[in-house]
Parts: C-alpha cells; structure tokens; sequence
C-alpha cells in the first residue's frame, strides 16, 4: 500500500542531511548523505511514548542504508576525525517505504 508519507524521509534527508562516511562492519566504505547529531533527539519508543536519546545519532532513509548495523562505523565528512559505532538500530512506526531509520551512536575512543 502506497502511503502519502512516501517520499518525505527523501525530502528531509536532502534539506536537513550532510554527507556521512559510512564504513560498515564487512564491505567498501562509502558517503552517504545523513543527518549526524550529537544533541539529545525525542523519538518514539515501541510503546508509542516518547524517549529521549542522548548520545549521538544518524537518521538516515532506509532506502540509502538498508543494512546498517551495530558496529558498523560513521563520521562527518567536514570532521572526519569525530568516529561513532552503531550501537543501536531504533525501530520505527512509519509506514512509508523510505521511512528514517534513527541509529544510536556511540564515540569512537583509542
């Protein structure tokens, strides 16, 4: 079923998103354009009530990353030195086919 959210995660990536560089766990890294916040973001938990996130995260549609996955590595390309893991793949409610997903991120310490 088409739904008329189609398309908006595209819309919002393109006016709201960066170029990322994604390194996943196994496979050739890449730059993706996503948006990469390190300030505390309100998203909705299974239960439908709200719950704020902390630490660092990436939105990106699931139409550009479909598989990313915990471990898997990113950074802003303006700040390269900046690395985060994926901790954890938050689900989301939204139907539409290009739905956001909301990564947890964690940083990069030597």
């Amino acid at each position: 079923m088409t739904s008329v959210f189609d398309g908006m995660a595209g819309v919002m990536n393109a006016a709201f998103g960066a170029p990322v560089l994604y390194q996943p766990v196994e496979g050739e890294p890449s730059t993706v354009q996503a948006s990469l916040r390190e300030g505390p973001i309100e998203v909705a938990g299974g239960d439908g009530h709200p719950i704020l996130i902390m630490n660092p995260t990436l939105q990106v549609p699931k139409t550009v990353l479909p598989n990313i996955a915990r471990g898997d590595r990113v950074s802003s390309v303006a700040n390269p030195s900046d690395v985060y893991f994926v901790i954890n793949r938050l689900p989301n409610g939204s139907p539409a086919s290009d739905a956001m997903i909301v990564c947890e991120l964690e940083a990069f310490r030597e």
